[in-house]
């Protein structure tokens, strides 16, 4: 057996003690072992930021996904399976939870579209088409105006932090002084309701 060869073996040694390794904290994550939980995502969390953001290209999302992903594993760990390997599936799960929040964030962008149009009031044209335009755009912007201001007040700073101000989820939770999910909580009610009410 030449070098080459023998550094292959070995790497493959390597790579099945490391999933064995895996898939013994897995099994004790299951059963609720806090520890082998947080070696799991010591070790992964890295990994699976890497694939996620070649995948969804915004940062912030694929680290909020990737929270989301664990605290879900977390809650459900009495009803998960036993997995060939934790790697594998843990990436097959974060796309899905990406996938979801494609869809989620082209919502989000029409929201902040008109959270961040000109509300300064339209130039009403002498064109009867360019009136009718205007005049719903006023009424859209009139709209939410009224919508905003009927949310809750915490979810309304949470809103204003996140959109109008451009601040991170983690820099709301030191000016709200709340945790990082209840922020997320906060925005995602803000926008429903704000899609309940101007029915974007």
């Amino acid at each position: 057996m030449n070098k080459r060869e023998k550094s292959s073996e070995i790497a493959l040694q390597i790579t099945g003690f490391s999933e064995t390794n895996d898939r013994i904290d897995w099994c004790k994550f299951r059963n609720g072992d806090q520890d082998a939980f947080a070696r799991i995502f010591k070790k992964f969390s890295p990994v699976l930021y890497h694939h996620g953001v070649k995948f969804f290209y915004d940062p912030e999302v694929v680290e909020d996904c990737i929270q989301d992903l664990f605290l879900g594993l977390w809650r459900n760990r009495k009803n998960l399976s036993e997995v060939a390997s934790v790697k594998y599936y843990l990436i097959v799960c974060l796309r899905r939870i990406l996938l979801r929040n494609k869809v989620i964030a082209k919502r989000q962008l029409m929201i902040k579209e008109i959270l961040l149009a000109d509300m300064r009031p339209a130039i009403v044209s002498f064109s009867e088409e360019n009136n009718s335009e205007q005049e719903f755009e006023i009424h859209r912007v009139n709209s939410l105006n009224k919508a905003v201001n009927n949310l809750p007040p915490r979810q309304k700073q949470a809103l204003v932090l996140k959109y109008f101000q451009q601040k991170s989820y983690v820099e709301i939770t030191s000016i709200m002084s709340i945790n990082y999910q209840t922020a997320r909580k906060f925005v995602y009610k803000a926008l429903q309701n704000l899609r309940k009410d101007i029915r974007v």
